[in-house]
C-alpha cells in the first residue's frame, strides 16, 4: 500500500498541516504536544505526536534541523519539543515528496 493513490493524496492532505507545525516551531522555544496542538487546532494529541515523528524523521534525511525532546520537571510523562534549525533564518516548507 506504500505507493497507493491514497499515500499520494494523503501527501497532500498531511503537508500543510506539517507546515503549520513547522511555522510555529520555527522560534525554537519549547513547546509539549499539547500547546502545539491548541495552537494550530489539531484534532488530537496523537495527531500532533504522529506530525512531530514525521518532522524529525525529515529533519534527520535533509539535516535541516534538530528535533529535540526533554521532560518537563515534575510532570511525570509530559515532554516538551522544539527544532533548532542548522541555519538561522532559513525555515524549508516540508515536502512530503522529497522526505
Amino acid at each position: 500500500m506504500e505507493n497507493s493513490p491514497y499515500d499520494y493524496l494523503d501527501r497532500f492532505r498531511l503537508q500543510p498541516q506539517h507546515n503549520r507545525i513547522l511555522n510555529l516551531m520555527s522560534d525554537g522555544q519549547w513547546r509539549t504536544a499539547f500547546q502545539i496542538q491548541e495552537a494550530l487546532g489539531l484534532a488530537t494529541h496523537s495527531t500532533c505526536l504522529s506530525k512531530l515523528r514525521d518532522i524529525k524523521a525529515a529533519g534527520q534525511r535533509l539535516n535541516t534541523w534538530t528535533y529535540e525532546r526533554r521532560k518537563v520537571p515534575h510532570q511525570p510523562g509530559l515532554h516538551e519539543y522544539r527544532l533548532v534549525w542548522r541555519e538561522p533564518g532559513q525555515i524549508p516548507l516540508f515536502d512530503l515528496a522529497h522526505a
